[in-house]
């Protein structure tokens, strides 16, 4: 466990609250959907140094958004951050959750998730802007079990 996780805290926040943070990490704000998604803020010190986000797809979930400030990486925020989005998931009962990435797939696969193929994704992941619009032919599609 990080040695300053005594002091981090994570809990839910407005799309509007992360949105800086995601566009300094060059992730994506425009599909933001806060209407079908929750998002977690993980806060050192009252500053916000990481966030996931988790949208519903159909019955699934999809973790979107992950994201952690450059000077604080490496110290497990994302590993907790993918750990309270995934308890998030089994709270709304999310049987499988999916998502979508270029450059984590080994980070993911240690959280857990495994590779699927992409043309086999589910209709409704296929449906997201993520899948449609936002990711390049090179993301990988991923899935976690939880059920």
């Amino acid at each position: 466990m990080p040695q300053h996780s005594k002091k981090l805290k994570i809990r839910e926040v407005s799309a509007s609250e992360i949105i800086r943070l995601l566009e300094d990490c060059e992730l994506p704000t425009s599909d933001l959907n806060p209407s079908a998604s929750v998002f977690l803020g993980a806060f050192y010190d009252d500053k916000l140094v990481g966030c996931v986000g988790l949208e519903k797809i159909s019955d699934s979930g999809l973790l979107r958004s992950l994201a952690v400030n450059q000077g604080f990486r490496g110290k497990g925020i994302g590993f907790e951050l993918t750990k309270a989005v995934l308890t998030e998931s089994i709270k709304k009962s999310y049987s499988e959750v999916y998502l979508l990435t270029t450059d984590a797939e080994k980070f993911f696969i240690k959280a857990g998730f495994y590779k699927i193929v992409k043309e086999n994704s589910p209709k409704a992941v296929k449906e997201t802007k993520q899948y449609s619009e936002i990711c390049s032919d090179s993301a990988v599609v991923m899935k976690i079990d939880l059920a």
